[in-house]
């Protein structure tokens, strides 16, 4: 994938975040889920392991965290985030 400028990538995120699949944002879409699930995985495979144990190939707990990530960027789940992340720099930033 290659990005634009700062405000043009910045602008991807949030249409993609805030729930827009259309033209280059389905493939946009496809691999920020992709990312989202192998980071899902590394992390649960120190917690829980929800996504098969860590003998299993990382094919296949990918694609079990798959529809989660899906799941986080389509309802919103993922712009929330983002969103109090934004909101909690700002504040440290002004103190």
């Amino acid at each position: 994938l290659r990005g634009g400028e700062a405000q043009e990538n910045a602008q991807v995120v949030r249409d993609l975040l805030q729930g827009k699949q259309d033209g280059r944002l389905a493939i946009v879409r496809q691999v920020v889920a992709l990312n989202a699930a192998a980071a899902l995985v590394a992390y649960d495979a120190t917690t829980e392991q929800r996504f098969g144990p860590v003998e299993s190939t990382a094919t296949e707990r990918i694609a079990r965290a798959l529809p989660l990530a899906f799941e986080s960027i389509d309802t919103g789940a993922a712009w929330d985030v983002l969103s109090k992340w934004a909101e909690v720099s700002t504040d440290l930033a002004s103190q």
